[in-house]
């Protein structure tokens, strides 16, 4: 684990906090930051799972119900700006139907929020509290992966073989097409949660899975989008809007596929997929 619990159990204090103030109508950046912070807490404890086992899946499983409540709120925050930034171009009685679809979709999906609150947050608290106790409490492992089987030398840190499994995933990850690329953001999303939680990461790695991360996110927000209006303004009165919301979402496409290829090619290697100190044992 990191030199510092502490930095490590950061996280789970900070779910706790924001569990204790979800508003009525949570604001965008409300729910963004839950959804955040259950994520990173899941990428993290999927991370460490070797050393709490069946015990870990339990504490984690509620925040991983908040988490899917929030998902539903964030998108249609998401989906809201985006149809919004086709005014210019499309601002007409499609557009409107579609922003009253997808407001009326957000309150249905914030009351779900606050149901799920109210059914799991008690617990999720609880859980996380003792999930931080049981990181604190953790034998400090060595850093790297084990170079021995040696009994007498500590065990290798979960977190560094995640890294090393991740990145594996990655750099073994099939053509990336209109399939294949959402669950390479998954993988992208929880190998950079779980570099973040250790401090001598490269800064530079990170941020590059940040952009890629990024750029996909854009793509499938804009092809969520396309699937939305497809159901909500199906007449031929909105074929214009429809198609300005494909078109967008194939842009969005070619450009998450430059970023991803990008990344791959620079940035998946054995030399990279650990923090200098480790590279240079």
């Amino acid at each position: 684990m990191p030199d510092s619990p502490e930095q490590l159990r950061e996280p789970f204090r900070k779910l706790r906090e924001s569990l204790k103030h979800i508003e009525k109508n949570p604001p965008p950046e409300e729910v963004h930051k839950l959804r955040i912070q259950a994520r990173r807490i899941e990428s993290i404890a999927s991370a460490l799972r070797p050393s709490g086992g069946r015990k870990s899946r339990r504490l984690i499983k509620p925040v991983k119900q908040l988490r899917r409540a929030a998902g539903g709120v964030r998108d249609m925050d998401v989906l809201t700006g985006n149809a919004l930034s086709l005014r210019d171009r499309s601002n007409g009685p499609s557009l409107a139907r579609l922003l009253d679809y997808l407001r009326s979709a957000r309150a249905k999906n914030a009351l779900k929020l606050l149901k799920a609150v109210d059914r799991e947050s008690k617990m999720a608290r609880k859980s996380l509290r003792e999930y931080s106790r049981l990181i604190k409490s953790a034998p400090r492992p060595s850093h790297g992966l084990a170079h021995s089987s040696s009994s007498a030398r500590p065990p290798a840190d979960p977190l560094y073989a995640a890294v090393g499994e991740l990145i594996a995933e990655l750099t073994a990850w099939p053509a990336i097409t209109v399939r294949s690329i959402h669950g390479f953001r998954l993988k992208v999303k929880e190998l950079r949660y779980v570099m973040q939680a250790l401090p001598e990461s490269d800064k530079a790695f990170v941020d590059a899975l940040g952009v890629v991360k990024d750029q996909i996110g854009e793509w499938h927000d804009w092809q969520q989008l396309a699937e939305v209006a497809g159901q909500a303004i199906p007449g031929p009165q909105d074929q214009a809007l429809l198609e300005e919301i494909k078109k967008m979402a194939r842009k969005k496409l070619r450009q998450a596929k430059v970023v991803s290829n990008a990344m791959r090619e620079g940035w998946l290697t054995p030399s990279k997929m650990l923090p200098n100190s480790v590279r240079k044992k």
